[in-house]
């Protein structure tokens, strides 16, 4: 029984000394953000002076825009007036929006990261977004039994090795989703993962990007070019995360530009890089996202419920950022026009 249990003393030493240790923790912390906050607050006031101030309050207006057409994806949908068909639409493609929130919440620490100087973690960030609408696709798609027969790619990812036993991987669970739903689509993608969880608690494939990619253009999901495009990036942004090039760390990237290691405080010779390929990436996940819900949204089940006046403010907004050379977004603009049409026919 400790000193507090006994009515003896209200803490003992130890007791003491972790309640300190935990105030001294927070107070720290509390201190490096409010640091943050203030060198972040100086370093944007002087950005102007370091950059041509249009030059970087239109890449900002991009990285601001490419973010809310991300958030906006939604409108290649049914409307919301035609309420059982946008139900059931979303529900097929429930996994594929639990991957989209979690694209929107790494892009948005991603822009973060960057305004407070660590481009390293920006840059991982933006991987990881990018794994993940690859991932949700994947996901998505495997509800679909068509999909599921011609996963071939996915059933030669293996499962990780614990000593003599092997993780489960794509090929148990495609097995797993043949068995439960047969020849039917399942009514909620969601419930894939759900089964991870409850049916394949061991589920740890050996991740392979360029495999899942490779596995959404043999779908034809998406062509060889846009394949080889992705992967490019993926590359470029893979230097970032294994930090194998000195220039790709936060240490060399600072002293090269003579910058002091710790101030948490965008470098504008990184920053106009940064929010260039921060509008590429948001692209290729709306992109992504759009074409993983191509084959519904040519069904006219949902066709006849789409809001013409939504999609061609979208396209005009996508037409923007094609207009000013980010190939993602035109690729987006061709897909969207198409969209258009489709609608206005319908």
């Amino acid at each position: 029984m400790s000193a507090s249990e006994s009515g003896k003393n209200i803490f003992t030493i130890d007791e003491v000394k972790d309640i300190v240790g935990g105030v001294d923790f927070i107070a720290a912390l509390t201190g490096l953000v409010a640091g943050s906050l203030n060198s972040l607050y100086k370093s944007l006031i002087g950005l102007p002076e370091k950059f041509p101030s249009l030059e970087v309050l239109k890449l900002m207006h991009d990285a601001q825009s490419s973010l809310n057409l991300l958030l906006s994806i939604d409108a290649c949908g049914p409307s919301e007036r035609c309420k059982d068909v946008n139900e059931k639409f979303w529900n097929y493609h429930s996994a594929l929006t639990v991957y989209y929130l979690e694209c929107i919440i790494l892009a948005m620490h991603s822009a973060l990261s960057a305004f407070t100087g660590h481009y390293t973690v920006a840059y991982t960030e933006l991987r990881s977004a990018l794994e993940s609408a690859v991932t949700g696709a994947v996901f998505d798609l495997l509800a679909v039994p068509q999909y599921r027969k011609s996963a071939k790619v996915l059933v030669g990812i293996r499962g990780f090795a614990y000593g003599d036993k092997k993780a489960p991987s794509f090929k148990e669970l495609i097995e797993y989703l043949k068995e439960k739903y047969g020849e039917k689509r399942a009514e909620r993608s969601s419930e894939i993962l759900e089964a991870i969880d409850t049916e394949l608690k061991d589920f740890n494939p050996k991740f392979s990007f360029i495999g899942l990619l490779k596995q959404l253009e043999n779908w034809k999901i998406i062509d060889s070019e846009t394949c080889e495009f992705i992967r490019g990036v993926y590359v470029v942004l893979s230097e970032y995360v294994h930090r194998v090039r000195p220039l790709s760390t936060e240490t060399v990237m600072r002293l090269f530009l003579n910058k002091d290691l710790f101030p948490l405080e965008p470098i504008p010779e990184r920053l106009g890089v940064f929010l260039r390929d921060f509008v590429e990436i948001n692209g290729l996940l709306f992109y992504l996202f759009l074409k993983t819900l191509w084959q519904d949204i040519q069904d006219p089940t949902y066709t006849k419920c789409f809001e013409t006046r939504r999609i061609g403010e979208l396209a005009e907004r996508v037409r923007e950022l094609a207009k000013k050379g980010y190939e993602a977004w035109h690729r987006n603009l061709v897909e969207v026009e198409q969209l258009l049409k489709r609608s206005a026919r319908a």
